[in-house]
């Protein structure tokens, strides 16, 4: 037997359905691992631009430090995401950089000061 359904009456309005929800509840948003990649990709950045300007090797290497600290933090919040991961990686690979920058303008002033002590010119006595 059919259900009867239910008559509107002609020009009458048509019942409204119950309100949507506007979606299922956002998760909360890794922000931490965010400031892990940019600032894992910042060290990549200042080690690479350390051949302009020296002093970026060590900025590089604070960057990456903090970038890998946040990495952490993030995984230990949220677990592991891909963001806190590539910033940890870009933060290691900033750090490795930046430390051989660092230790080649190292390398280049002792060299330069050993060549400036050398004198080409010999006093024959």
């Amino acid at each position: 037997m059919a259900v009867p359904q239910q008559q509107v009456p002609y020009g009458a309005q048509q019942p409204q359905p119950y309100a949507q929800p506007y979606g299922a509840p956002q998760a909360p948003t890794d922000s931490k691992g965010t400031v892990s990649l940019v600032l894992g990709v910042l060290s990549i950045v200042f080690s690479l631009f350390s051949a302009v300007f020296p002093l970026n090797a060590p900025i590089g290497i604070v960057l990456g430090i903090i970038a890998i600290v946040f990495s952490g933090q993030s995984a230990k919040a949220f677990g592991k995401s891909g963001q806190a991961t590539g910033g940890k990686v870009c933060g290691i690979i900033g750090i490795v950089f930046s430390a051989l920058a660092l230790i080649a303008y190292i390398a280049l002033a002792i060299i330069l000061a050993s060549a400036a002590n050398t004198s080409v010119y010999y006093n024959y006595l």
